[in-house]
């Protein structure tokens, strides 16, 4: 195996990093491998996985095909360290298990060359909720400054993007801090910085969510996506009133001195909804619970819940039930 040249420039690499994921490598892969040009490079990262990942990877190698192997070291470090191996004009992110559609990277690609004022462009995108089956689509309308945007919300979710090395490189890549939540961060620094944005409407991407062990499908994940989620929103406001960013001035230790926004019980609870209309109840009740710690469910959110139990299937009334009574805000009268 031939392995490609590090000092060879491409014109477009793509990064996936997988770990405990051998099931979905095939369909995941092969979606990426049959749209590969002469000037593209894809990289599969198997961070320190203890199932047959690596194998299923490796048996994609190719002189444009690089599979990488690190002992477990986490996403953003996997990612960082791939991506800097390597010297490319563009990067493209894909998500491990997830499917990019026929013309994504071709239509991304020649957007970022022909509009060189911008410098991240996602795409619409297909869900599909493996856990209820459900599909859905996401189709995000964007162009230009992202700042004030971001500070409400993620334009994207990490698999759909593709950017420039350039942008990369000086805002200093994926921060290590972030655990989760990690691209949220990285858009909301480059957007200080003066770069912009644009979501092509042509449906390009399709995201696998509640894929066991993940972070939509674990609820603990769940709840600490969001926390990072605000904490990155709290210094890209920062940055925004002129301030020097209270990560690279603190530390770390400036996270727990921060107390969690009034928008993150909201957030939290369209996690706890999710759990709840797939039907997973076990994880809607965790979500519940992290709710409690944060001062307690709403009280005419939950008399709502309870006024339309009878109309939610179970478990979905189960959950909902337990919630609203740890809550200690319904009272059956049954």
């Amino acid at each position: 195996m031939n392995y490609p040249d590090l000092s060879k420039r491409w014109k477009l690499m793509i990064v996936s990093v997988f770990y405990n994921r051998e099931w979905m490598v095939e369909a995941s892969v092969r979606s990426v491998v049959e749209q590969l040009e002469d000037d593209q490079l894809v990289v599969l990262v198997d961070d320190g996985s203890s199932d047959g990942t690596q194998q299923a990877l490796k048996a994609w190698e190719a002189d444009n095909v690089h599979v990488i192997t690190y002992p477990n070291i986490g996403f953003v470090a996997a990612i960082n360290a791939a991506i800097r191996l390597y010297r490319s004009d563009f990067i493209a992110i894909h998500g491990s298990g997830d499917l990019s559609l026929k013309g994504r990277f071709r239509k991304q690609q020649n957007f970022l060359m022909n509009n060189p004022a911008y410098d991240v462009v996602g795409c619409s995108s297909v869900f599909h909720n493996l856990y209820s089956g459900r599909r859905y689509e996401k189709n995000v309308v964007f162009t230009g400054d992202a700042r004030k945007r971001l500070l409400k919300k993620n334009i994207f979710h990490h698999g759909e993007v593709m950017y420039t090395r350039n942008m990369y490189e000086k805002t200093g890549g994926y921060r290590g801090f972030f655990r989760y939540a990690q691209d949220y961060d990285l858009w909301c620094r480059a957007s200080c910085e003066g770069f912009k944005f644009h979501v092509l409407p042509e449906l390009l991407y399709e995201r696998k969510v509640a894929v066991p062990q993940s972070v939509s499908g674990t609820p603990e994940k769940v709840i600490l996506q969001q926390y990072y989620s605000a904490f990155a929103a709290y210094c890209h406001e920062a940055r925004m009133s002129g301030f020097q960013d209270p990560l690279d001035e603190y530390g770390p230790v400036i996270a727990l001195r921060v107390p969690p926004p009034k928008r993150l019980k909201k957030k939290l609870w369209r996690e706890c909804i999710k759990f709840i209309v797939q039907g997973d109840s076990v994880a809607a009740l965790r979500i519940c619970k992290e709710l409690l710690v944060l001062g307690g469910i709403g009280e005419i959110f939950a008399r709502f819940l309870a006024l339309n139990l009878r109309r939610l299937p179970d478990p979905t009334t189960k959950a909902v039930r337990l919630a609203v009574r740890v809550a200690g805000v319904y009272h059956d009268e049954s």
